[in-house]
């Protein structure tokens, strides 16, 4: 499944994660998740951020908080954030993967604001 993987230090790439999807994106965001639903992100995509990363005294991730509205409402996004899109399986709500159309869409969106996204294939 694919997903945009935001880190603190500005960071993006897309990434492929694999099953057990909880385990894998615990593991990319650093704890229990929680499912946010940034105001300035198209309808139907989600955010994956770590549940008690702000117990933790994780770092603020600025890109991710300016997705979320930080800047109006406060609260900010910390630690490493994951989108995705949410969807139907079996009839029930799940996350689905990104789709062509997502990555260029969002792809777009950050270069308007003056965002790069590293390609996979240069990874550390």
């Amino acid at each position: 499944m694919k997903g945009l993987v935001f880190d603190t230090e500005n960071r993006m790439q897309f990434k492929d994660f694999g099953e057990p999807l909880l385990d894998s994106l615990q593991k990319e965001v650093g704890g229990y998740i929680e499912v946010v639903h940034p105001k300035y992100l198209p309808e139907g995509l989600c955010m994956v951020v770590d549940d008690e990363g702000r117990l933790k005294g994780s770092a603020i991730n600025n890109i991710a908080s300016v997705l979320y509205g930080t800047p109006e409402h406060g609260q900010p996004i910390v630690g490493n954030a994951v989108i995705l899109r949410e969807g139907f399986v079996a009839g029930e709500r799940d996350f689905v993967s990104l789709t062509e159309d997502d990555e260029t869409g969002l792809i777009l969106m950050l270069f308007a604001l003056g965002i790069s996204i590293k390609d996979e294939s240069e990874a550390e």
